[in-house]
């Protein structure tokens, strides 16, 4: 049953998740897409976010580059998150089984800087396994923060949210 389990895992080709990809931990998978997401809010690239978000969320997301630089003040001019070496990202915890399917999160946390001198961090969310709806795999979510003037931060309100991350 586990041999089962294993091979559907690498026969997945959804959002998110290539088919190349299979050969990589789910840790991996997820830096990897929040690189992706990096990358793509930088350049203004809406493809490449869209490629990221799962199938479910892939009609509409052409504007998500545009609505985050309408929250974003100015153009993003520093990563502070060291992807060599910082812990910003987390896989496989959590998750389901039902039967021989499975699904698995995973979420991830970078911090940028604009040209305007505002520090913004960027999480993503969602699964980067899931056999039992495989529309779900992949980004479900990304959410932007922005640090308050005093140095704090509010999560509870005045944030960005692109995508719904699923209960």
């Amino acid at each position: 049953m586990s041999l089962m389990v294993i091979c559907m895992i690498f026969n997945i080709t959804a959002c998110g998740v290539k088919s190349n990809n299979t050969s990589k931990s789910p840790l991996r998978q997820t830096k990897d897409m929040a690189e992706n997401v990096y990358d793509a809010i930088k350049n203004h690239d809406s493809e490449q976010l869209k490629e990221q978000f799962c199938e479910r969320l892939q009609p509409g997301k052409e504007t998500a580059v545009d609505k985050i630089y309408e929250y974003i003040d100015g153009e993003i001019e520093t990563l502070e998150t060291d992807f060599e070496t910082d812990n910003y990202a987390d896989a496989g915890g959590g998750g389901e089984i039902r039967g021989d399917k499975l699904s698995k999160g995973f979420s991830f946390g970078i911090y940028v800087v604009s040209d305007n001198g505002t520090r913004y961090e960027i999480v993503g969310k969602g699964d980067v396994i899931n056999t039992i709806e495989p529309k779900n795999q992949g980004l479900q979510t990304i959410i932007i923060y922005r640090q308050n003037e005093d140095g704090t931060w509010n999560y509870s309100k005045g944030y960005l949210q692109i995508g719904s991350e699923l209960d």
